[in-house]
């Protein structure tokens, strides 16, 4: 009898050691399984976190946004070398003065000089602006309102009312003008070949043109032979200077001759 107890017994322990097995192998699935299913709830979160993380660690302290700016852009690799330099040395011009374009000096009008020559537009505008002006005026003087505007006429509208009776105006109506331009500019040329060779040419009422005009405001000519160097001429007061330099020069010369005697 106990024999045949012992022998049902074992199978029941053997049948509890299984059972038990089976469970705690369940057990470690189940947490594989929700160790697995938590990254995935909050994926997004934890990857913002870890980036984060990883920005601030690689990230050295006391560094602002422009310095970050800058060394992404030092170390991008679509910035070639060639460009850094040329943008290196664009700055550097900006900030120095010698870099700066020198402003040319205006030349010095001659008022000896002719007048230039006219085109046949600009013949027909000084006649027709003049009559637009009178057709346009009240009997006060003033002008009258332009209906465009509802303001007084200015110069500009009788340029523009001259401009588009002149694009009216046929090849006959236009050959007036034409004319008048062709005498002007042969006007021109005579007055210019005379001021050349005489520094003043004659108008058309017999007057000369530096009649009245200054010494001061003539350009002066330097003539220049082969490559000599153009001298300036001095002010009066370097030039009171210099003789006052030449005479202290005369006087230290005399008492050092007198010295010697």
């Amino acid at each position: 009898m106990p024999k045949e107890k012992e022998a049902k017994a074992k199978p029941a322990a053997a049948k509890g050691k299984e059972v038990k097995a089976e469970e705690k192998k369940r057990g470690r699935s189940k947490g594989a399984k929700e160790t697995q299913a938590e990254p995935r709830s909050g994926s997004k979160s934890q990857k913002a976190l870890s980036k984060s993380g990883r920005k601030s660690a690689e990230k050295p302290a006391g560094r602002g946004k422009k310095a970050d700016r800058e060394e992404s852009k030092r170390r991008s690799p679509s910035r070639s070398p060639a460009k850094a330099e040329k943008k290196r040395k664009q700055r550097e011009s900006k900030g120095s003065d010698d870099a700066k374009k020198p402003k040319k000096a205006k030349k010095a009008k001659d008022p000896t000089a002719p007048k230039g020559a006219c085109g046949a537009y600009i013949q027909f505008t000084t006649v027709m602006v003049p009559e637009l002006r009178a057709a346009h005026t009240k009997a006060d003087g003033t002008f009258k309102d332009d209906p465009a505007t509802g303001a007084p006429y200015k110069h500009t509208a009788f340029m523009s009312l001259a401009g588009k009776r002149w694009g009216e105006l046929d090849a006959a109506g236009k050959a007036k003008y034409e004319e008048l331009a062709a005498a002007d500019k042969a006007r021109c040329e005579r007055e210019k070949a005379e001021h050349a060779e005489h520094g003043y040419y004659t108008r058309a009422d017999g007057t000369r043109s530096d009649a009245g005009v200054s010494s001061k405001s003539k350009p002066t000519k330097v003539l220049v032979e082969d490559d000599e160097p153009v001298k300036k001429k001095q002010s009066a007061k370097a030039q009171a200077k210099a003789k006052a330099k030449e005479k202290e020069a005369l006087a230290l010369a005399s008492e050092s001759g007198n010295s010697s005697d």
